[in-house]
């Protein structure tokens, strides 16, 4: 240690029996360590010896403990054992290093604040710290300085840091260290404080570190199982008698596999067998000196050396989702602190919406989607009574996520270095996301008309948005195995199978109607070159359209001359041709005018044909084009006819958002055009929005891609540690494929085939809770041989992913190669098989 920091260490005080005693100089010690830390370098040599020290144990904490009374000293050491106590990624900027030896510390910082939180775990020092907020919280707003503030928010941090260091060690008699700070929490009444702070409007400046407490302090409870936990633990012994009893199922069945593998012969005299059929290098029939319960088991490469490389760990296989096992004491007290926090629960969420999206901080901001996802899901799995969780329980909550997801996609694809942070974050607004939409299926079994009506109506808002479900879809396709964890993709899948269900029972109680928004975006066609016509050619084809516009006319000029007499000579102010205030070259405008009074007449509109021809006579009265002052309706009849019969360039009508190929889907949608549409064209290029009815059957189509299914098949995979519910919703979705789309042979991949080949040889496929992914195997093998019996080139197709074309065929080069490849494996078999043959 550094003699300085050592003299200084030294300088604090010293520890007796009944007690501790400070020195002189003790407070002008603990602010020169503050300034040593404050110059600390990249490797943080002063805060690895203050922690191989352990000045927190031995010194500051008793410092705390004793001298409490001593404003100055006491706010120093505070802040001394905020800075100790941070996080070690606040110490290397948020990063956590990657060279080795600035790796190296970087553990033992961690090591240092494990040591740390084990010492906080002292019944004095916990309720000191109470003491002091009870009593600076205590005072009136005019009493409370700033420094008493400042003193409330370090006491808070305090407490934040120290719940925030990872510890699994376990004291003798009451568990892990986490366990026993929450007994401390409750004990010495720092669960009060907490919910006065979460519901008090007069400490919101608090809000945000109060938050951080209680998501910290169930961070490792699991919100359902400690919904039902129960003080004579019935639940819990019967839980526990299931899974003994799933283990010594397994082990039995391993181990009755395995005696099939085995000789009955013994071991030191397996013998010499000969293998038929099977040359070796001499040319003599192949020896073997070891018994083989399969001949596919023999290996030749068994004695050779293998250059062995270290496994490169995926960066989604790094995440940590262990869960500590905490008594039922511990648990019981964090589930009466959570059914009284229920009842802030509302105020608390939104004042934190408020501070954290004005703010825009994402650190931040997960632990509010946190705290989102564990009460929504404590109060289902509890009573399930919305009126505790209705401020997140709505719309607003559904774009916020939403948007937050299309974020943090973005940005885990744009940032590298990132993407571990990212996925995170992803991860647990998608819990989130999927939490809400498990309250809103849970609210359908409540027998309350009020709430069926609310759910319905929340219902109806959330499919109108069609993005609040395609951001699944979004998500699957960009899904990397490298990038994101496993327990990521099997709540992606969850997700969306509660929300395929909630769609499916809504449109059905709907009677199958249900309104959604369809956006069109409005753009300029391109131009494309056309062929030149001949000059014979060209004129047959105006004499053609001359005669037709002729006819046309003929139609419909009684209609005009009907219209000049009924109308009035004045020029109606309700239809002008178009904004003379807009920044468009005036010969553009007439042109606009002109093309806008012939699609008037066009549409027999001859009424409003004439009011614009005047409004636009008015506007440009040196413009030939709309005739002069004209009291003879003979005379207007005649320009009519003029602009009826012109050639208008249909690109400029296309520009005007009329052509009805480009840019509309049905005819009915060309009376919807209005005057204001005209004008923005000019401006800028904007988008549409119309209801449109949705169609589940539609909406499901868009999941059956190849990478989706893709997602589907790395996740049946995993079939052993995905619980019920998701393994549900894996085999619902490639049944819907299969089955429903009959989309049939995108199931016949050679990747999902070893997954259920692997599946069917295990010992425990027997289990009841496979029963449903054994019978879809047994399934699927009767339909791909049928298959295969119309057709054997499914067997090389099998190698690629299929697309949901009707040809349903694999594309280009990756096709061939495949074939090829296929191919020469098949002409290689063969010539051995038949030289072995032969022999």
């Amino acid at each position: 240690m550094d003699p300085e920091i050592q003299a200084t260490c030294n300088a604090l005080g010293f520890s007796e029996r009944d007690g501790y005693r400070k020195e002189p100089d003790c407070l002008g010690a603990v602010k020169d360590l503050i300034r040593f830390l404050k110059h600390d370098n990249d490797e943080k040599i002063i805060r690895r010896q203050l922690g191989q020290a352990k000045i927190v144990q031995k010194d500051l904490i008793p410092i705390v403990k004793y001298y409490s009374k001593e404003k100055e000293l006491f706010e120093a050491t505070l802040r001394l054992l905020v800075n100790l106590t941070q996080p070690a990624l606040l110490c290397f900027e948020g990063k956590a290093p990657n060279e080795k030896t600035i790796q190296n510390h970087y553990l033992e910082i961690e090591g240092h604040l494990r040591e740390y939180k084990e010492a906080f775990a002292d019944a004095l020092l916990i309720q000191t710290i109470v003491e002091k907020l009870t009593e600076l919280l205590q005072l009136e707003w005019e009493e409370c300085q700033e420094e008493d503030r400042l003193t409330i928010e370090r006491l808070l941090v305090l407490v934040r840091n120290v719940l925030h260091a990872s510890s699994t060690e376990r004291f003798a008699n009451c568990g892990t260290v986490h366990d026993r700070l929450i007994e401390l929490f409750h004990q010495c009444g720092l669960e009060d404080l907490l919910l006065y702070l979460a519901h008090a409007h007069t400490e919101s400046m608090f809000t945000i570190n109060s938050m951080e407490i209680v998501s910290l302090m169930f961070k490792y409870q699991d919100a359902s199982e400690l919904a039902k936990v129960e003080r004579t633990s019935q639940r819990r012994i019967a839980k526990d008698v299931d899974e003994l009893e799933r283990l010594r199922q397994r082990e039995f069945l391993a181990k009755k596999a395995s005696q099939w593998k085995h000789s009955a012969r013994h071991t030191s005299f397996g013998g010499t067998y000969v293998l038929k059929n099977i040359r070796s290098f001499a040319d003599r029939e192949l020896i073997h000196h070891k018994p083989l319960a399969k001949v596919d088991e023999l290996d030749l490469s068994n004695e050779k050396k293998i250059s062995r490389r270290g496994k490169v760990k995926k960066l989604g296989e790094q995440e940590d989702n262990s869960m500590v096992e905490s008594s039922i004491e511990v648990k019981l007290i964090l589930k009466e602190f959570s059914i009284q926090f229920l009842s802030v629960y509302n105020t608390l969420m939104h004042r934190l919406k408020d501070l954290l999206f004005r703010r825009a901080n994402d650190h931040d901001v997960v632990y509010y989607f946190w705290m989102m996802r564990f009460f929504l899901e404590f109060n289902r799995s509890y009573q399930n009574q919305i009126e505790y969780v209705s401020e997140v329980v709505n719309i607003s909550t559904c774009h916020t996520l939403q948007t937050f997801l299309d974020s943090s996609l973005e940005n885990m694809l744009m940032d590298r270095t990132e993407r571990a942070l990212w996925t995170r974050r992803m991860h647990i607004a998608l819990q989130s996301y999927k939490e809400l939409f498990m309250t809103m299926a849970a609210m359908y079994k409540i027998k309350d008309e009020t709430i069926h009506e609310s759910v319905k109506i929340l219902l109806s808002n959330v499919f109108y948005v069609p993005e609040y479900g395609e951001v699944f879809l979004n998500i699957l396709k960009k899904f990397d195995d490298t990038q994101m964890s496993i327990s990521f993709l099997s709540d992606l899948i969850e997700s969306v199978h509660i929300y395929f269900k909630l769609l499916e029972t809504f449109t059905q109680s709907q009677a199958g109607v249900v309104l959604i928004q369809k956006k069109k975006a409005k753009r300029r066609r391109r131009k494309q070159k056309k062929r030149k016509p001949k000059e014979h050619e060209k004129d047959d084809e105006d004499k053609e359209n001359e005669a037709l516009s002729e006819e046309d006319w003929t139609r419909i000029q009684s209609d005009v001359e009907s219209a000049l007499r009924a109308s009035d000579a004045e020029v109606d102010d309700q239809f002008r041709p178009i904004d003379v205030t807009l920044d468009v070259p005036e010969q553009e405008q007439i042109d606009i005018s002109l093309r806008r009074i012939q699609r008037s007449l066009k549409n027999e509109k001859c009424g409003e044909a004439i009011a614009l021809l005047r409004s636009a006579r008015e506007l440009w009265p040196k413009s030939r084009l709309f005739g002069e002052t004209l009291d003879s309706s003979r005379e207007e009849l005649s320009v009519l006819k003029s602009i009826y019969l012109a050639p208008l360039s249909s690109e400029k009508l296309a520009d005007d958002g009329q052509d009805e190929e480009e840019y509309e889907e049905d005819a009915e949608d060309d009376a919807e055009f209005t005057d204001e549409e005209d004008e923005a064209e000019l401006a800028h290029s904007s988008s549409r929005t119309k209801e449109t009815e949705l169609h589940v059957r539609e909406f499901l189509f868009k999941f059956i891609h190849p990478k989706v299914l893709r997602c589907y098949v790395v996740a049946l995979k995993h079939y052993s540690t995905l619980n019920v519910n998701q393994l549900h919703a894996v085999l619902k979705f490639l049944h819907r494929v299969g089955w429903q789309f009959h989309f049939m042979p995108m199931l016949f991949q050679l990747r999902l085939f070893r997954i259920l080949d692997k599946f069917l040889n295990d010992p425990m496929n027997a289990a009841s809770e496979l029963k449903e992914l054994r019978v879809f195997a047994v399934e699927l093998v009767r339909q791909f041989v049928a298959a295969t019996d119309a057709d054997k080139r499914i067997f090389a197709e099998v190698l690629c992913w299929w697309t949901r074309c009707r040809k349903r065929q694999p594309r280009g080069a990756t096709r061939r190669r495949w074939l090829m490849l296929l191919w020469c494996h098949c002409r290689l078999y063969s010539h051995a098989h038949a030289s072995t043959s032969e022999s």
